[in-house]
């Protein structure tokens, strides 16, 4: 299955969210645990609430897509495919960004097979 460069640059940079954003709220809950209630706290935990919903939206849509990906890549071979399945499913925030460089954006072009 090859994508386009630039549906896999946005594909990329639609990649590297859930990691950022993984960052970002564990900072966010340290600083809700370390420091008083600053005011205005309601609206912004209404705010990483929707960001952690939209987030959670973006890994299931990202794992359904390198799934689909993973099997219709026929420069893998069957027992690296399955190997690949696990690591997406298990660690998945984490290995998006692994699987999608290695075989998204840096897969051969077209008739190069």
């Amino acid at each position: 299955m090859h994508v386009s460069r630039p549906l896999a640059a946005v594909l990329g940079l639609v990649t590297l969210w859930p990691p950022v954003y993984f960052v970002a709220f564990i900072g966010f809950m340290f600083t809700t645990v370390f420091w008083p209630e600053p005011q205005g706290f309601d609206r912004v935990f209404e705010a990483v609430f929707v960001a952690h919903l939209l987030t959670m939206l973006i890994i299931m849509g990202l794992l359904a897509f390198y799934v689909v990906h993973l099997f219709k890549n026929e420069t893998l071979r069957d027992d690296r495919r399955v190997l690949w399945a696990v690591v997406l499913f298990m660690g998945n925030v984490f290995a998006f960004p692994v699987y999608w460089y290695l075989h998204v954006w840096q897969a051969p072009p077209r008739g190069a097979r």
